[in-house]
């Protein structure tokens, strides 16, 4: 299935989700430059994407 194939609303919620979690990774990646990104934090990033789309109304 491709992303083109979807509704509008929902396309542009998936554009939105992952333009935030691109967002959210540069700043995860800045703050711990003095670590690797792990699983753990990459989990935190998601769930931070999740919360930040699910509050703008997907």
């Amino acid at each position: 299935m491709s992303i083109d194939s979807l509704p509008a609303p929902t396309r542009e919620a998936i554009e939105r989700f992952w333009s935030r979690l691109e967002r959210l990774r540069a700043e995860d990646m800045i703050a711990l430059s003095a670590r690797p990104l792990d699983a753990t934090t990459h989990a935190g990033t998601l769930a931070r994407a999740y919360e930040a789309a699910t509050f703008a109304g997907r």
